[in-house]
């Protein structure tokens, strides 16, 4: 079901990478002005659209977010040397799944097996936002306050500005939430990095492997950290410019080249200033102060803005198809209530995420399960799968080009040999560290 944005020039419209066939993505596109008979093809799109920078900070908050607070523990799970290694391998990987995403076109006949990895991975990422400010929300409280209210109590405080929040449909409002939550996510980064710096580094003390479960445990919550990917084919058919988003210094690969640094800084930084007391997310590491109050509110604010930009890809999936039926097949008196039907439904699938999140209260259970299943499966997986499929033809057509068809496969293949033995170790792994956790 993935679509390359100049295949769908022709029909004047550009689909979302994992939406119904009447997606409220389709914005029209249009050529270079008449006029300017001279000027080279330039593909314009009109309507809820966004520019260059406005989709790089929307990304840029899709990836960098509650899940890469985790990676300091995640390098603790892999060792030192070990989680440096496959964080770049990680990273690299996912740019290559990314580009070949954007590259490639959906099949209607994988629709229904993507779309509901795509709602799992989604309502896992949109869990851990609730479940990471209901436990900085406690900590806080119960170090200034002594307050003794449970993780749940906290979450359920949250659900009414959380579905307020979730009313937020068009992406050019969302992704000012986007741009909201990643400027508080630096502001709070900041001190949180020169914390970091002011602790003695213990990076000669600390392991540089592991045991094979745990490394395979960072796996999973690194590939968490890369949440943003089912956001790379939405954002990019709200492009003003699709052909901006491929381009060799264009967004995605500016965008991979910051999360890399990002990442890879924070896991290293973070890791060897505490050592074996890394904390599931780093925030909690923090000293018990006003000045870090702030900070965690910071990201408390951030996780809470990021949450209708995780929904997002939900909403933009199912919205269109559960629409049409529902007003045309199941209650057509609703037709007429059609705002009330949208606030029904972004309400449920807030309450569905709230549900995961007090399932599975301890956030580092939570990142490693969901990246580790259906984040493999969409970054590592999917995005090759769909190359073949839409290439196959032309890669062996290719005159004089053979080898380059049986490099791609050979890739491809090998990509999703290793996503789907990863997925089936992660489960593995997770089912025998999430009893101790809950113990």
């Amino acid at each position: 079901m993935v679509r390359s944005p100049v295949d769908d020039v022709p029909g004047g419209q550009n689909q979302s990478a994992f939406a119904e066939g009447d997606s409220s993505d389709k914005n029209d596109i249009q050529e270079n002005d008449e006029d300017d008979e001279e000027a080279p093809l330039i593909l314009r799109r009109r309507g809820d659209v966004i520019g260059s920078s406005q989709a790089l900070l929307t990304l840029t908050k899709s990836f960098v977010g509650t899940g890469c607070l985790s990676i300091p523990f995640a390098w603790k799970q892999a060792g030192l040397l070990v989680a440096f290694v496959l964080q770049l391998v990680v990273s690299l990987s996912n740019w290559y799944c990314s580009l070949i995403l954007s590259r490639s076109s959906q099949r209607l006949a994988l629709q229904y097996v993507v779309n509901i990895t795509i709602l799992l991975y989604q309502v896992g990422c949109s869990a851990v936002p609730i479940v990471f400010m209901a436990t900085n929300i406690s900590k806080i409280v119960s170090e200034q306050f002594g307050s003794n209210l449970s993780q749940i109590e906290y979450a359920s405080m949250l659900l009414v500005p959380v579905v307020a929040v979730n009313m937020i449909a068009e992406m050019r409002f969302v992704s000012w939430l986007a741009i909201t939550s990643s400027v508080l996510w630096f502001v709070g980064a900041l001190p949180l990095f020169y914390q970091c710096l002011q602790q003695p580094s213990q990076w000669q003390t600390v392991p540089l492997s592991t045991d094979f479960w745990s490394t395979v445990m960072f796996v999973g919550t690194v590939m968490y950290a890369y949440e943003g990917q089912t956001m790379v084919l939405p954002v990019e058919n709200k492009l003003r410019h699709p052909d901006d988003f491929i381009a060799p210094c264009g967004v995605l690969t500016t965008l991979m080249v910051l999360v890399t640094v990002i990442f890879t800084a924070l896991g290293f930084y973070g890791y060897t200033a505490y050592g074996e007391q890394t904390k599931g997310t780093l925030s909690l590491n923090m000293p018990d102060n006003y000045l870090f109050a702030g900070v965690t509110i910071c990201f408390i604010l951030m996780a809470f803005f990021a949450h209708p930009v995780n929904l997002y890809v939900i909403f933009d999936m199912l919205w269109p198809g559960f629409r049409r039926k529902m007003v045309t097949k199941w209650l057509p008196m609703m037709a007429d209530h059609q705002r009330l039907l949208s606030v029904l439904f972004r309400t449920f699938w807030v309450l569905v995420t709230y549900v995961f999140a007090i399932a599975v209260p301890r956030i580092d259970s939570i990142v490693s399960l969901v990246g580790g299943t259906a984040g493999m499966l969409c970054a590592f997986v999917y995005p090759p799968l769909f190359e073949c499929i839409t290439f196959w033809h032309e890669w062996r057509l290719a005159e004089g080009r053979r080898w380059y068809f049986f490099f791609k496969v050979t890739i491809n293949v090998t990509l999703m040999s290793v996503g789907i033995a990863m997925i089936f170790l992660g489960l593995t792994a997770n089912i025998k560290y999430l009893p101790e956790d809950s113990a």
